[in-house]
């Protein structure tokens, strides 16, 4: 992601209440990410990413997650249809907006196979696909 375009994103998250943190070497944030194989996770009170500027994918991605919980709630560690419903909900928001958000041939690539997964795992926990459940978690 450009450097320029991460700087003024940030500014406008935080300005609008998201913190937005970059993981510093041998930290915390950074330990909890490598455990969690992420590039960058959110919660209610923000975003932690690796590296001084994120991907744009992965950074989009916990915008979309900020904005999820701030509209849905705390997202549950134990509720996995929940946490699929949500993957499903920002993977599609992702791939509808890869040209306006200038994502890779790459990064639409792995956001493919990550909606795939998530679709597969909401499937086989709820026996429904996303369409026919009850869930939408579009922000």
């Amino acid at each position: 992601m450009d450097k320029k375009l991460y700087d003024r994103i940030k500014s406008n998250l935080e300005n609008n209440g998201c913190s937005v943190i970059s993981a510093q070497k041998g930290s915390d944030e950074e330990r909890l990410l490598q455990y969690m194989g992420a590039e960058a996770m959110s919660d209610a009170h923000g975003i932690i990413h690796l590296g001084d500027v994120p991907s744009a994918s992965a950074l989009f991605e916990e915008i979309i997650h900020f904005t999820q919980i701030k509209k849905y709630g705390d997202l549950k560690s134990t509720d996995f249809v929940e946490r699929a419903a949500r993957e499903i909900a920002a993977n599609r928001k992702l791939l509808k907006n890869s040209k306006a958000y200038h994502f890779t041939a790459n990064d639409v690539a792995d956001i493919q196979r990550n909606l795939s997964i998530w679709e597969n795992e909401f499937l086989e926990r709820t026996g429904l696909t996303y369409e026919k459940s009850k869930y939408n978690r579009d922000v």
